[in-house]
């Protein structure tokens, strides 16, 4: 049987491999909750520009990024030509970006698929635990099909209430994603995301410094479904630190994470206390298919659980 397994990433696809699971398997190694994911692109030329994102981080040299990308995209486009097609996937906001996105494709492709995703982490799972999970797969409906495609252009859509009006529909963790989702934007109260507010909690609790490792730990215990990695991780503290006065202070290399010390300024302090803020370029991101500028600026209300565009200078 040629079988295709498509599932979030390199140490999934090892744990799957290790449990005798027949089929090729194909990590979808992308971190869409960070940086452009622009509409109206191929597969192809959106992996383009994921690949210099990707790279313009220190991530890789840009032609080796884009080179796994194409080979990531090329074991995709066999999937008309497979005996099945498995979608296996986790519950958090990283493995539900990349379970639309691959939906939406195959779609596109006419190819039927099964499905996998429960609320369990696959990497933290048995093989006895994941066979039974293989064995309870289910057929991908064409509801499925539909509604994977309608979030993933609303995720790039450049009016990100778009995806915020979106309702739970045909998959299931639609509601908790789309929440997560939307606490990436900055707050309107402070100008922070969930992310960015916690962590200056975090620090401005334990003496105003911490080591990497123990608020990355701290940072994923509090999440619902634990979705970010540690090199995500150091792109928003490199963000904090970049602010125009840096709300945070970082002592090490990236090469070295462990190693890495994070400190409260005074200037995080007062971004803690709310109250007036400004935009700061250091704000500038994408969000999906939201550009986030000092004209653009979409925030979060925690209060009304509603996106609001502002024009605070």
């Amino acid at each position: 049987m040629s079988r295709l397994i498509i599932t979030n990433g390199s140490a999934a696809a090892d744990v799957i491999r290790a449990a005798g699971i027949e089929g090729e398997v194909l990590s979808w190694n992308d971190i869409l909750h960070d940086g452009p994911v622009p509409s109206r692109l191929s597969l192809d030329e959106l992996s383009e520009v994921r690949g210099h994102y990707i790279s313009s981080l220190g991530w890789g040299e840009s032609n080796g990024v884009l080179a796994e990308f194409v080979a990531r995209d090329d074991l995709l486009k066999t999937a008309p030509s497979r005996d099945e097609v498995i979608c296996w996937f986790e519950h958090d906001l990283y493995d539900q970006l990349q379970l639309w996105q691959v939906l939406d494709a195959l779609g596109s492709m006419h190819v039927s698929a099964t499905l996998i995703c429960r609320d369990a982490f696959i990497n933290y799972q048995s093989s006895a635990q994941l066979t039974a999970d293989f064995d309870a797969r289910t057929e991908v409906t064409t509801g499925q099909f539909v509604a994977a495609s309608t979030l993933w252009n609303a995720f790039r859509n450049t009016d990100p209430e778009v995806l915020a009006r979106e309702a739970e529909g045909g998959l299931k963790f639609t509601t908790s994603t789309i929440s997560r989702w939307a606490q990436c934007f900055p707050s309107t109260s402070r100008g922070l995301n969930r992310s960015e507010r916690f962590m200056l909690e975090y620090l401005d609790g334990h003496s105003g410094s911490a080591s990497f490792g123990d608020l990355f730990r701290a940072l994923l215990a509090q999440e619902e479904a634990a979705f970010m990695g540690d090199t995500s991780l150091f792109v928003l503290l490199s963000r904090l630190s970049s602010f125009e006065p840096p709300l945070i202070r970082l002592q090490g290399e990236k090469t070295s994470l462990p190693a890495v010390t994070i400190g409260l300024t005074d200037a995080g302090r007062i971004r803690l206390k709310g109250g007036d803020w400004s935009w700061d370029p250091a704000c500038d991101r994408w969000i999906g298919g939201v550009h986030l500028t000092k004209s653009n600026q979409w925030l979060w209300n925690l209060e009304t659980q509603e996106m609001e565009r502002q024009a605070k200078g």
